[in-house]
Parts: structure tokens; sequence; C-alpha cells
């Protein structure tokens, strides 16, 4: 699934913030799992690549704070920061 997401961040000319929006919302939860983090930030990354950061972290921020489950919240955090940092 989280494959599919990216690839279709990447090659979609027609993805929308609609779209990104509805997987956002889904990988919010995945990001406190140690096995999915890594595809999760994945895909991620390339809806920010495609659509903006901006947009994608802001999305994050909204998902991760409405969240019950305490893991989330860090494991956002730390996906944001890696993510600004430079290669």
């Amino acid at each position: 699934m989280f494959e599919l997401i990216a690839l279709l961040a990447t090659e979609s000319s027609k993805l929308s913030k609609k779209d990104a929006f509805t997987a956002i919302t889904g990988l919010v939860d995945k990001m406190s799992d140690i096995k999915l983090k890594g595809p999760a930030g994945e895909a991620l990354t390339a809806m920010s690549e495609a659509l903006g950061p901006q947009f994608v972290f802001t999305q994050l921020h909204k998902r991760a704070a409405a969240q019950k489950n305490p893991k989330v919240c860090p494991g956002m955090h730390v996906y944001v920061l890696a993510a600004q940092m430079p290669l």
C-alpha cells in the first residue's frame, strides 16, 4: 500500500490535495509502528515532493494532534525533523 501511494505521488500528474489528505489520514496511524514507519515516511516524502512540504506537514500536525495514541506525535516530530534536514 505504501509503495502504491508513493508511486502515485511521483508518477501521477493528477494527484490532488484531496487524494493526499485521504492518504495522510491513513498514514498517520502507521508512523507509530516501528515496522511501518519507514515505508509510511517514504510515502509521505513522495507526497511532500509532489504537493509541497507545507501542505503535508500541516496535515500531519492536524492528524497527529487529534490522535489518542501517545506514540504518534513523537513519530511525526521525528519524521518532520528528518525530512527538513539537508542530505
